[in-house]
């Protein structure tokens, strides 16, 4: 398929994205966190706990090399993933030699076609990792279950090694990968959940409730009125943002875990809550 082919079956970064996560979950062993940790897609090998870092960009130039590399290349506790690549829909011979780079750098280029034939080879064919071919079907280059990763020569993957892996969020996030302001299901926003389910199951919260979910209770207890006061220490909910609504899958495992733990702690109280 030509390169103005592909880029025409892959008008936007979101399709590109659909493409990958259908090809991993196709694949298997992989968990897909979309929009997780500042990457379009966080893919996490389940076996191990390796993780794998995406951008995705409709072009590969030097904004989409800035973006996939770290930030700050002297912090050593940097937090970041075992692997990182970025995924765009060709190479061409215009950015061969920035395709030439990234590889060098540890960095893949995934492309979800073949822009080259057997007969007519174009730039960046040596380097590129053709989604639905091969790369990312055979657990050797990232499974240290399956071998030292030197071992496998060519087809190992760069091991960035970080200090600490991206964190991630309690709840596999279901959002849309690769769209423009994307909706992020952060550790925080987790800890925001929790927040909305005592507020639904008790009434009220607490600072030290909402401390003890991870987030700063200054914030929600604040004078632009998140939460009102109710009175002996006790807040409802007031004009607090209805994350609920925008990750709804997230916030029923939630409401589910609260209950759950509502029931093993005081039966009574819940069953009051059920009827």
């Amino acid at each position: 398929m030509k390169p103005a082919e592909l880029k025409a079956r892959f008008p936007t970064e979101a399709a590109l994205c659909t493409c990958l996560i259908d090809c991993l979950t196709a694949a298997g062993g992989w968990e897909i966190y979309p929009e997780t940790a500042g990457f379009d897609i966080l893919a996490v090998w389940r076996a191990t706990g390796h993780q794998l870092g995406i951008e995705a960009k409709l072009q590969l130039n030097a904004k989409v090399a800035d973006q996939i590399l770290p930030a700050h290349w002297s912090n050593s506790d940097q937090r970041g993933p075992d692997f990182r690549a970025v995924l765009v829909p060709c190479t061409t011979e215009a950015n061969y030699g920035i395709a030439r780079m990234l590889d060098a750098l540890g960095v893949q280029v995934l492309v979800p076609d073949s822009c080259t034939s057997r007969w007519n080879p174009q730039p960046g064919e040596g380097i590129q990792r053709e989604v639905h071919r091969h790369g990312l079907h055979q657990a050797a280059p990232w499974d240290r279950a399956s071998g030292d990763l030197r071992e496998w020569g060519p087809t190992a993957w760069f091991d960035w090694n970080p200090t600490k892996r991206c964190e991630l969020p309690e709840f596999v996030p279901k959002v849309a990968a690769g769209v423009p302001a994307p909706l992020q299901l952060t550790p925080w926003k987790v800890g925001a959940l929790k927040v909305l389910a005592d507020l639904e199951l008790d009434g009220f919260t607490t600072a030290k409730g909402v401390r003890a979910h991870g987030v700063d209770p200054r914030r929600f207890c604040a004078t632009d009125g998140w939460l009102k006061q109710l009175g002996g220490g006790k807040w409802a909910r007031g004009t607090l943002p209805a994350f609920e609504d925008q990750h709804p899958e997230a916030y029923a495992q939630v409401l589910a875990q609260a209950r759950a733990a509502r029931a093993v702690s005081d039966p009574k109280k819940t069953l009051e809550q059920k009827t």
